[in-house]
């Protein structure tokens, strides 16, 4: 299979996120492989973001009142037609190259493919990687460093496996968690240095 088949879905939540969206739309613009599409979902925004998005004609979006994050993303994933699909936060980034990297795992027969993720904190004043586990052994022990991605900008996966594992908008607090362990119990994750 040609890898400019597999298209990817980039999903962005999004509550009034003027501040940073641009920046996230942007690291999307500047990937080197350009099968994707953008959908972002909007919360109902009062800050400008609504604007910045339409300033962006290969956008998807819509804005109105949701139910939180994990509503955004499945609703997001609904509306989304690729085979990959990835969550990017709108106060978050790609790193230039990282479509590329994923997609030749899944050229190989990945099913879900976590990177490392650059966390900068303002707040504490520091940056560190996160190098995170890839199996359900591993990242049962959440509580230790680098059990599990910090952010959903790391991990790509097939479309079987949020139809597997939808995102749980009753949880709040730890739905990215709750469904990396969901995911792991059921498909095999492949690690990529990048």
């Amino acid at each position: 299979m040609n890898k400019e088949n597999l298209k990817i879905s980039v999903v962005t939540p999004s509550f009034n996120s003027g501040k940073y969206i641009k920046r996230a739309i942007e690291s999307v613009l500047a990937q080197d492989y350009k099968n994707w599409e953008h959908i972002i979902l909007d919360g109902g925004s009062s800050d400008g973001t609504v604007e910045i998005l339409k300033k962006y004609k290969h956008l998807k979006w819509k804005s109105k009142p949701d139910e939180g994050q994990a509503d955004a993303m499945n609703k997001g994933f609904n509306q989304s037609t690729g085979e990959i699909i990835v969550s990017l936060n709108a106060d978050d980034y790609f790193f230039h190259g990282a479509f590329s990297a994923v997609i030749a795992e899944f050229e190989r027969g990945a099913e879900f493919v976590v990177g490392d993720v650059l966390v900068k904190s303002p707040r504490l004043k520091e940056e560190f990687l996160n190098v995170s586990r890839n199996t359900l052994e591993g990242m049962l022990r959440h509580w230790e460093p680098n059990a599990f991605s910090h952010n959903s900008v790391g991990y790509f996966y097939r479309r079987k496996v949020q139809k597997a594992c939808p995102f749980n908008k009753d949880n709040y607090a730890t739905m990215d968690l709750e469904f990396l362990l969901d995911a792991v119990a059921m498909f095999p994750f492949t690690k990529v240095a990048y």
